[in-house]
């Protein structure tokens, strides 16, 4: 845990450190985002499950949506947004003597991010870099099966103008959860029955880790000046 502290200290010391004199073009705005993209999760303990069962399941990529709110600061060198995403895996065949379905690994993550954004002379290429923090929910079975963790975020990318105000946008995000959760579903009365059993007959717990490669669009919002 210390390390991983000391990783993302590196990381907001980088960012804050980096940043330039205000330009005198640049304008913070509001913007969208959109994208979508291929997902690839890693669920040790539910991988090992799968081949202690030896039905030669085994969790495969998928791919993943997302959209975001944000504002740019910092004469356009920062941003800051709020993200919701889902991410979507292809069904599997989860059988044991005390558990059997088919199984649809589903992802639900809420997070924010702080972006380091490098204005180059052009104006048209903007890459960037950026840390975040949220919390995120992975489904093994609809109604139940469900776990949930605080998750950290580490992500790259660049934006391309395509016109005024809207940008093409590449994003490579590394999601990493803090912590294992059950498998089980504690909103529900009956607990015992939303369990996810392993094949040793304990309650199933993991945490989701993934990459993500999306790509997408950004539209700055451009405020328009009175009409008198």
């Amino acid at each position: 845990m210390k390390s991983k502290t000391t990783i993302v200290v590196a990381f907001l010391a980088l960012i804050f450190a980096t940043i330039q004199p205000p330009n005198s073009y640049a304008q913070d705005r509001f913007f969208l985002k959109a994208l979508f993209g291929y997902s690839h999760a890693v669920m040790d303990n539910l991988s090992q499950e799968l081949s202690t069962q030896g039905n030669g399941e085994k969790l495969k990529d998928g791919y993943c949506f997302s959209v975001s709110l944000g504002r740019t600061f910092s004469n356009g060198q920062l941003s800051l947004e709020g993200n919701m995403s889902i991410s979507l895996y292809p069904e599997l065949h989860y059988t044991n003597p005390y558990d059997s379905f088919t199984a649809r690994v589903t992802h639900y993550a809420y997070s924010i991010i702080l972006h380091k954004r490098f204005l180059l002379e052009s104006g048209s290429l903007v890459p960037s870099i950026g840390i975040g923090a949220g919390y995120g929910t992975t489904n093994l079975i609809s109604g139940g099966g469900k776990a949930g963790s605080v998750t950290v975020l580490l992500t790259g990318g660049a934006e391309y103008r395509l016109r005024e105000n809207m940008f093409l946008y590449l994003n490579i995000l590394y999601t990493q959860s803090l912590k294992s959760d059950r498998f089980d579903n504690p909103f529900l009365e009956n607990v015992t029955s939303d369990a996810v059993y392993d094949s040793s007959h304990n309650v199933l717990s993991d945490r989701f880790n993934s990459l993500d490669i999306r790509c997408g669009v950004t539209v700055y919002l451009i405020k328009k000046e009175p009409e008198w």
